[in-house]
């Protein structure tokens, strides 16, 4: 698998677009399997560290037969679920290692000022895209895709993070 990935496409040490769900597994440990791009396909994580939920979702498969990540999310919820625990640092969850669940819309604007151009903003959304190059198996020729960041603020603190990827060919 070869490519290029914009910088918002990086979050949590994976790299959406290229890295899989089994190495994320692998990392992580065991996941809860939900309903995702395939049955029983995305993966559910808690942080032990900050009790953030982190979604992970696949659907196009590499070379090995692995599904390569569109979809990364962390998000907070009141949810009591029974969700396998990962141990993932506060640090590594943070978008641009710099934006924290929890951070108001003025402290996530500021925080990026240096690092991205200014951002769509879409209701209570702050989304930025950015173009990249990617092939995630030999089958495929090299495939422009279009990642996205959202930044989801309902009561003006940040709730989740949203990193995905489309490709041109979809």
């Amino acid at each position: 698998m070869v490519g290029h990935i914009p910088k918002i496409a990086s979050i949590a040490g994976i790299r959406v677009g290229l890295d899989t769900l089994e190495t994320l597994e692998k990392r992580f440990g065991p996941a809860l399997r939900v309903m995702g791009g395939h049955p029983r396909g995305a993966r559910v994580w808690r942080s032990r560290q900050t009790k953030w939920f982190i979604y992970a979702d696949g659907f196009g498969y590499n070379d090995q037969g692995e599904r390569v990540i569109d979809q990364f999310t962390v998000y907070t919820d009141d949810s009591t679920a029974k969700i396998p625990r990962a141990s993932v640092p506060r640090q590594q969850l943070m978008f641009m290692n710099a934006v924290a669940l929890g951070m108001t819309r003025h402290q996530v604007r500021y925080a990026l000022r240096h690092k991205l151009p200014a951002p769509t903003v879409q209701g209570n959304h702050l989304i930025w895209k950015m173009k990249g190059l990617v092939r995630i198996n030999e089958a495929r020729s090299n495939d422009e895709g279009a990642w996205q960041a959202d930044l989801r603020f309902p009561h003006e603190k940040l709730d989740a993070i949203t990193v995905s990827i489309v490709y041109a060919g979809d």
